[in-house]
């Protein structure tokens, strides 16, 4: 059996143009985030929590069970948890792709939020 070097070059074209255009058009449908940050003050002066939010852009009321509150345990903070990007995606991303309103908090002492003095 004989390879024709021609055919497998243009099979090999069409395969990589057919990938490109598919691509394209799943970013095409995949809905632009929002994010916005802030910090919520606590009810202990000097402290303020850290608060992330990302959901569809343009999309302002959810039904509440499309409301998704993140919070982390006892090791890493919201961030290095939830919004982690692994092969260019984050579950926090997601999460608000799929029409949710989802936030993310810091507890006091983790990732943004203040360090209590209690915890130096």
């Amino acid at each position: 059996m004989r390879i024709d070097i021609r055919t497998m070059m243009r099979t090999a074209a069409a395969a990589t143009l057919l990938f490109v255009a598919s691509a394209g058009a799943i970013a095409a449908n995949t809905p632009q985030l929002a994010m916005e940050e802030f910090m919520v003050p606590a009810q202990d002066p000097g402290i303020s929590l850290y608060v992330r939010n990302k959901h569809p852009q343009g999309e302002k009321r959810f039904p509440a069970e499309k409301i998704l509150l993140y919070v982390h345990g006892a090791t890493y903070p919201s961030e290095a948890t939830f919004d982690l990007k692994l092969n260019g995606l984050s579950w926090m991303d997601y999460m608000a792709r799929h029409g949710y309103d989802v936030y993310l908090v810091d507890l006091r002492g983790y990732g943004k939020s203040t360090r209590p003095p209690e915890m130096d």
